[in-house]
C-alpha cells in the first residue's frame, strides 16, 4: 500500500483483491443513504477495458464515520432480483464500534466502480476477457506465446464467451487464482470445454493446436490475475471527518448524479429506532404539502436543545431517534397549520416561490407558543408584527447567507411575540426593513436565483388578495406549482427587436415586466406586442383593467404610447413606481407602530 497523509486525507493506492477481501469481511460498506447500484453491464465492461488499458477510473473516497449511522453491503443479488432497495446490515455505534469491532470504511464516492469490480470478481455478473487471435497479435509484432502486456493482447471486454478467440471469466480467475494456482490438468479440463476449443476439434492438428492456444489461455488467467492483484491499480482518498463534513462533502458532490442532503444521513442514523423516510412518505400520502425534510429536522432539533441548535453538526451528532417519535407528530401538524395559513392569507404562492423557505421554522415555533397553537388566537397586534416581519424577511437579503444563528434569533423573538412579551434586543429591531430603497431599484431583480424577485412576485399576489386570471378574474394561484407560468408582459421575443439579448438581458426579464398567468394564457400570447394581444383580452373580458390592476400592472400598458422601446421605459418606470409604493405603505411605514408597540429596553408581560 502507497500512501500520502495530508491532514486528515490519506490518500492510498489498492488491489482489487483486497477491496473484494475487505467487501467480503464487512470492513468497506456502504452508508443506507447511498443510492443503490444502477449501472448495467456496458458500464462494467468499460471499467474492466480502463483497467486493462491503464486509463484512469476516477479515484475512489471513503470515510471513517464519527458518528452512529447505518449501513449496508454491496449489492451481489442477480440483476433480476435487484429492483427493490437492498435492507440495512446494521447500525455502526461509534462507542461499540459493533462491526468486527472497529469503525468500517464507508463509501462516499465510487459505489458503482467498487460494486462493479465485486460483481465481476464474485460472479454475479459475467465478465469475459477476450484476447486477439494468435494471427492477429503476431500480425503486431508481438510473440504470442509470451506473457505479453493484457492490453497489447486484448481483444474486448464483453458479457459472454467468444466461440473464435480465448477468453475468461473474471471470476474464474479470482475463484481459482488467488487461494492458490490450480494443477495444470484442472486447468486442462476447463479448457477442453470452452466454445473456442470445442469449434476447433476437427482441425488437423489439433494437438498441438490445443497445446499451443492453452499456453495463451493460461497465461491469460496468470495477467488477468495479476490486475487484480496489482496493488496500485485503484486509487483512493480516505476521509476522517466529522458529521458536519461528513454531509457537506455529499451536499457538494455532483459525481453520484443525485442530489443528498444532511437529511439522507440523518435517515441512515435513525432508521433502526425512526424510520423517517416512512414517515415522511406516510405524511407525503396523508397531506397537501410536500414535506421540506430539512426543515423538520432542524424544528425537532430547535425544541429537543430548546432554542438553542438548528445547525446539521449538532443535528447528526446529538438528536436521536427519541428525539424525533417525541416531537415528530407535533412538528409535522404545526408545519402544516404553517402553510394553511399562509396559503389561507396569500402570503405564498406556492413552495417553488417562496424566497426563503427556511422562513417556515421561526414561524413553526411561533405556532407552537400560541394559545391552542392556533393561528385563530393572534391578537390583531401579533398578526401586523407577523406579517411586517416576513414581508421585511422576505423583501431584503435577510436570509441570504448562513441563517443557523438568524434562525435562532428569530424563534426566540416569535416566541416572545406570541406570548405577548415585548422585544429588547435593537439589533433585531434595526435589521428589519426591506432592501429597496427606490423605485428604479426594482428593474434590477431578475429571476435567476435571485430571491428578493420571488419576494417581490410574492408581495404583489399577497396585496392582490391572490391573483385573478386574466380571462375570467378568477383566482388562479393555488397550490400546484404548475399552474401558472411566469410571464413577460412585453414578450421577450417582441422586446427582442429593441434590445441586445446578450448585453441587455436585465432590460427584459427583470420583476417589473413579469407577471403570473395561467399556462393557456401565456402560451397564446406568444410574442405579440401588449397593445394587441391585451385588447384581444379586452374584446373577451370587460373586467380585464380591473385584473390588470390586481397584478399591479398600470392600464396605460394597452395604449400605442406605451409601444416600443420608449413605450416599454414608461411601462416599466409607471409599474415601478406603483410597486414601490405598495411596498413601502404596507411593509416599511408600519416599522414604527410595530416598534411602539413591541419595543421595550426592559420588557415585561403586557
Amino acid at each position: 500500500m502507497n500512501s500520502n497523509e495530508t491532514n486528515n486525507i490519506n490518500y492510498h493506492t489498492d488491489s482489487i483483491l483486497r477491496i473484494i477481501q475487505e467487501i467480503q469481511n464487512k470492513e468497506i460498506l456502504l452508508p443506507d443513504f447511498q443510492r443503490d447500484f444502477v449501472w448495467d453491464l456496458q458500464h462494467s465492461y468499460d471499467l474492466f477495458d480502463s483497467l486493462i488499458r491503464d486509463i484512469h477510473i476516477g479515484s475512489i473516497i471513503y470515510g471513517i464515520p464519527s458518528f452512529d449511522i447505518t449501513v449496508r453491503q454491496i449489492d451481489d443479488r442477480t440483476r433480476k432480483n435487484s429492483t427493490h432497495r437492498r435492507k440495512p446490515i446494521a447500525r455502526f455505534n461509534l462507542k461499540t464500534k459493533d462491526i468486527n469491532g472497529r469503525a468500517p470504511i464507508l463509501i462516499l464516492d465510487g459505489q458503482q466502480r467498487i460494486t462493479s469490480l465485486y460483481r465481476a470478481c464474485t460472479g454475479s455478473d459475467g465478465i469475459w476477457i477476450t484476447i486477439k487471435s494468435f494471427e492477429e497479435i503476431s500480425n503486431s509484432g508481438l510473440d504470442p506465446l509470451k506473457k505479453n502486456n493484457l492490453e497489447d493482447s486484448l481483444y474486448r471486454v464483453q458479457g459472454d464467451e467468444d466461440p473464435e478467440r480465448i477468453s475468461v471469466r473474471v471470476d474464474f480467475v479470482y475463484e481459482n487464482f488467488v487461494k492458490q494456482v490450480p494443477r495444470e490438468k484442472d486447468l486442462t479440463d476447463v479448457f477442453k470445454k470452452t466454445k473456442y476449443i470445442q469449434s476447433k476439434e476437427n482441425l488437423k492438428n489439433f494437438d498441438s493446436f490445443f497445446d499451443r492456444e492453452f499456453n495463451r489461455f493460461y497465461i491469460l488467467c496468470q495477467n488477468i490475475y495479476d490486475l487484480l492483484s496489482n496493488n496500485k491499480i485503484v486509487s483512493y482518498f480516505l476521509l476522517d471527518m466529522n458529521a458536519e463534513k461528513f454531509s457537506t462533502f455529499f451536499e457538494r458532490s455532483n459525481s453520484r448524479g443525485v442530489t443528498l442532503s444532511f437529511v439522507d444521513i440523518l435517515v441512515a442514523k435513525l432508521i433502526s429506532s425512526f424510520n423517517l423516510r416512512e414517515k415522511i412518505e406516510e405524511y407525503q400520502d396523508e397531506n397537501k404539502y410536500t414535506i421540506n425534510r430539512e426543515l423538520i429536522a432542524r424544528s425537532i432539533s430547535y425544541i429537543s436543545s430548546n432554542g438553542k441548535h438548528v445547525d446539521k453538526n449538532y443535528i447528526l451528532n446529538n438528536i436521536t431517534a427519541d428525539d424525533f417519535i417525541k416531537n415528530w407528530e407535533e412538528v409535522t401538524s404545526l408545519y402544516t397549520k404553517v402553510y394553511d395559513y399562509l396559503f389561507s392569507n396569500h402570503l405564498i404562492i406556492n413552495t417553488k416561490w417562496m424566497p426563503y423557505p427556511n422562513i417556515i421554522l421561526p414561524l413553526v415555533i411561533f405556532l407552537r407558543n400560541l394559545n391552542h397553537k392556533d393561528f385563530s388566537a393572534m391578537t390583531d397586534r401579533q398578526k401586523e408584527f407577523l406579517h411586517f416581519w416576513f414581508w421585511s424577511t422576505n423583501l431584503s437579503s435577510r436570509y441570504a447567507g448562513p441563517t443557523n444563528e438568524l434562525l435562532l434569533l428569530d424563534g426566540q423573538i416569535l416566541t416572545n411575540i406570541a406570548k405577548n412579551r415585548k422585544i429588547s434586543n435593537r439589533k433585531f429591531i434595526e435589521s428589519l426593513h426591506t432592501d429597496i430603497n427606490r423605485e428604479s431599484q426594482l428593474t434590477e431583480y431578475d429571476r435567476n436565483g435571485n430571491a428578493i424577485y420571488k419576494g417581490i412576485m410574492s408581495f404583489i399576489n399577497y396585496q392582490a388578495g391572490g391573483l385573478t386570471d386574466w380571462l375570467n378574474t378568477t383566482n388562479f394561484i393555488d397550490r400546484d406549482r404548475d399552474s401558472f407560468d411566469d410571464h413577460h408582459i412585453y414578450p421577450k421575443d417582441y422586446l427582442k427587436k429593441f434590445f441586445d439579448w446578450e448585453t441587455e438581458r436585465n432590460a427584459i426579464d427583470n420583476v417589473m415586466n413579469r407577471t403570473l398567468i395561467p399556462k393557456l394564457t401565456n402560451i397564446k400570447i406568444k410574442n405579440k406586442s401588449p397593445l394587441e394581444y391585451m385588447n384581444q383580452i379586452l374584446q373577451k373580458n370587460k373586467s380585464f383593467p380591473k385584473c390588470l390592476k390586481s397584478h399591479m400592472i398600470p392600464n396605460e400598458v394597452m395604449l400605442p404610447n406605451f409601444q416600443g422601446k420608449d413605450g416599454y421605459s414608461s411601462f416599466l418606470k409607471l409599474r415601478s413606481k406603483i410597486v414601490y409604493k405598495a411596498i413601502k405603505d404596507s411593509v416599511d411605514s408600519k416599522k414604527d407602530s410595530v416598534v411602539k408597540i413591541w419595543f421595550d429596553e426592559n420588557p415585561e408581560l403586557f
